[in-house]
């Protein structure tokens, strides 16, 4: 039997009397190659991957005089909303997934005993770690301990003029630059995610260098 409970939305397993019997965490999505078969070529054409949703499976086992009422409590709780929510384990609390519930949800109930199995799919299939802040001076590096690709906000304060700020993937050559008179006390901020690029509030992407 599994001792690892988890939280859900900000709600614990443990206050909705959940005991977690197994849990199936698989070490990493599904994988499924992008192929093409061509004529007169034995196999196929590879031409890369992509990663499906990640489905984590829980046994779960709930022990109550008020089972029914229960029930109702965790079907309220577990209710998808408009967006994934938070999940995490208790064996790993510096690990967060984004998940909803998926498939079917019986649980069989013998007295104040019940049974059943909780699908949680995460669309995006990568568990995050905690946000971390480095402050930088000049010519630092970032050092990124995650295994995923990773979109991260840089946020510079210029301490003296300069026309460019310039930040390198030391591994394979790329850049992000940006173009532009800065002065003494300029905030840049660049966010990977949303491609976005702020010069002291304001929008600036047309000073924008990409390699």
């Amino acid at each position: 039997m599994s001792d690892i409970g988890f939280s859900f939305a900000g709600i614990t397993s443990q206050s909705k009397n959940i005991i977690v019997v197994d849990v199936k965490r698989p070490i990493m999505p599904t994988v499924s190659p992008r192929s093409s078969q061509i004529a007169g070529k034995p196999g196929v054409y590879y031409s890369g991957f992509d990663y499906e949703p990640l489905k984590i499976k829980l046994d779960i086992a709930i022990i109550s005089s008020t089972l029914r009422t229960d029930q109702r409590s965790i079907a309220d709780w577990l209710k998808p909303t408009t967006t994934p929510q938070p999940l995490i384990f208790d064996d790993e609390t510096d690990k967060t997934y984004y998940a909803v519930v998926s498939g079917d949800t019986d649980i069989k109930q013998i007295l104040t005993y019940g049974s059943g199995t909780i699908t949680f799919l995460c669309p995006e299939p990568f568990a995050y770690s905690a946000e971390v802040s480095q402050n930088l001076n000049t010519n630092n590096v970032v050092t990124r301990l995650g295994s995923a690709p990773a979109l991260p906000s840089f946020t510079a304060v210029f301490s003296a003029a300069a026309s460019e700020y310039k930040i390198l993937h030391a591994d394979t050559g790329k850049f992000v630059r940006v173009i532009k008179n800065f002065a003494a006390g300029d905030t840049l901020l660049i966010e990977c995610k949303v491609a976005r690029v702020a010069l002291n509030g304001i929008v600036i992407m047309t000073a924008l260098d990409l390699a």
